[in-house]
């Protein structure tokens, strides 16, 4: 398993007791579980973005071509 490292996060009162609710239902491991999660989800979507970005780049670099 590789190394894991900490890092703080501040929120507001309101916020953590939504925090807490979301892990509480849908049985989390705790605050820190849910926190990685949604930043795998998050690196998960921007890595699918850049692709879809590059597969559209391609597209029109053929489109271009054939229109010459």
């Amino acid at each position: 398993m590789p190394k894991r490292y900490e890092f703080k996060v501040f929120v507001t009162e309101d916020v953590l007791a939504q925090i807490d609710e979301i892990v509480r239902d849908e049985e989390y491991n705790g605050r820190g579980d849910y926190a990685l999660t949604l930043i795998r989800q998050d690196l998960a979507d921007r890595k699918r973005a850049k692709l879809i970005e590059q597969e559209f780049a391609l597209m029109e670099d053929r489109n271009h071509k054939k229109q010459k």
